[in-house]
């Protein structure tokens, strides 16, 4: 039984693996592959200009590369707001190397490019390049504040029969869509389910009986397209990390949750479910949320916490 149940493991890794790699190599996402390659590509140059000691000309290559996938980008259809992104941190770059009279042949290069592709987006403040930002400086009041929000977050199973006000809702996912990401590419997406959708799904097993009581579903996904072949689990952690935001947002708008742990490898039940939802193949399930608003009083898992010294190492 024992090496049968390592087989079943080997080949189910393998098919997982093989899914991964159809999806990242499927001809339908090619939008979506420039759309995360694009993003990389800006932001690489952002770092480069955050840097205290900017090396001249650096990123031509990536330059290059960018402008490659924005074009392809844009002949396939694709929307303005990312090559805006690109097109801003290259008139930031340009705007450096003027600043400081330097010239190269490379750098007259990126000046046409800049040209050519300011005609196709308007360069826009604020959607690429840097920022200066002051020292950020928190009152002893505020810090109690962040310290009261994370303490108060419990998952909660009991929640009012009342509806969730909406606006709340988009405010609390809109301010967690400011977490970092990898390379800014912002692979996560969240779908708003009522509790009748998600009973249509079919098998849900392991939700448990506190789902008949709140209100909505948040599905969060990530979308595997965004990153390269060797960046593959990227989604995974991006996700993760949005998915986290979420909650304490959430509970900041005064909206409860608890996390819906579901299966995060490919498999023919959450394609038939991806089906029913329209929602495309190269999006993996990371988790739902189950949310409501709170009682006045409820129960809650104490949930202890292991001690910092089981937690952290210090490696000198």
């Amino acid at each position: 039984m024992e090496l049968i149940n390592k087989v079943r493991f080997i080949l189910r890794g393998t098919l997982n693996a093989y899914r991964t790699y159809s999806i990242l190599n499927n001809k339908d996402k090619e939008i979506s592959r420039h759309e995360g390659e694009i993003i990389r590509y800006t932001h690489s140059l952002e770092k480069g200009l955050s840097l205290e000691d900017i090396r001249p000309f650096f990123g031509f290559a990536k330059i290059t590369e960018g402008y490659s996938h924005v074009k392809k980008y844009l002949a396939l259809g694709g929307d303005s707001e990312r090559p805006t992104m690109f097109v801003s941190a290259l008139k930031q770059y340009l705007e450096y190397h003027d600043s400081r009279k330097l010239a190269s042949e490379n750098l007259e290069i990126v000046r046409k490019i800049f040209d050519e592709l300011s005609e196709l987006v308007i360069p826009t403040s604020g959607t690429g390049g840097i920022l200066t930002i002051k020292k950020p400086i928190y009152s002893e009041e505020e810090q109690k504040c962040f310290e009261k929000l994370f303490n108060d977050r419990h998952s909660v199973r009991e929640f009012s029969h009342t509806p969730i006000d909406q606006e709340n809702l988009h405010e609390a996912i809109e301010l967690a869509m400011r977490c970092p990401s990898a390379c800014n590419r912002q692979c996560y997406r969240c779908y708003t389910l009522s509790k009748n959708s998600l009973k249509a799904l079919g098998d849900l097993s392991g939700i448990g009986g506190f789902a008949n009581d709140a209100e909505q579903f948040l599905l969060i996904t990530g979308r595997m397209s965004d990153y390269r072949l060797s960046e593959n689990l990227q989604w995974i952690v991006t996700g993760t990390i949005f998915a986290s935001y979420l909650t304490l947002t959430l509970q900041a708008k005064g909206i409860a949750s608890c996390f819906v742990q579901r299966p995060v490898t490919p498999s023919r039940w959450m394609y038939n479910i991806w089906d029913k939802l329209n929602i495309s193949k190269d999006e993996q399930m990371i988790c739902l949320l189950a949310i409501g608003n709170f009682k006045d009083e409820y129960k809650a898992p104490v949930s202890h916490r292991l001690s910092y010294n089981k937690i952290v190492k210090k490696l000198d």
